[in-house]
């Protein structure tokens, strides 16, 4: 029971130091303290385990990028950085589509039920998430008609 309880209290606390998708700038602001810089339209906070890049537009975070401090991210953290930033809605990974396999190569993809899109890659170990009107550059306009 004390495991149970002990571990609750451990990934609600990990929730918390997450930025999340959609969160405004004094959101960010209240929930890190001041951004330790910043540069045109975003700003990078630094936690004690994460420095996290965030891109505002009108006011929101549109993208976030998570970078550890001591390293890379791990199978480990994923679960927790979905989860904050879920906003209500479910994450499933995508499986990478042929067409994609040379662009995506050692990348890992979810998709927000909402369509906002989440990119671990392996070679540098960050995550990055974004807004579904934000992740174009993702896909190229001659993608516009492969199904996901």
């Amino acid at each position: 029971m004390k495991k149970t309880i002990v571990l609750a209290a451990c990934m609600a606390a990990a929730l918390n130091l997450h930025a999340r998708l959609g969160e405004s700038e004094p959101e960010c602001d209240q929930r890190y303290g001041k951004a330790v810089s910043e540069f045109d339209g975003g700003s990078v906070y630094s936690t004690r385990h994460y420095d996290l890049i965030c891109v505002f537009r009108h006011g929101l975070a549109v993208a976030v990028v998570y970078e550890k401090r001591t390293g890379r991210i791990y199978d480990d953290d994923k679960p927790a950085i979905l989860a904050a930033n879920a906003d209500g809605q479910q994450w499933s990974k995508m499986d990478i589509p042929p067409v994609f396999a040379d662009r995506f190569s050692g990348k890992e993809i979810w998709l927000r039920s909402d369509d906002a899109v989440a990119v671990f890659d392996a070679a540098t170990g960050k995550m990055s998430l974004y807004l579904a009107a934000y992740s174009s550059h993702l896909w190229g306009p001659e993608d516009a008609n492969v199904d996901l």
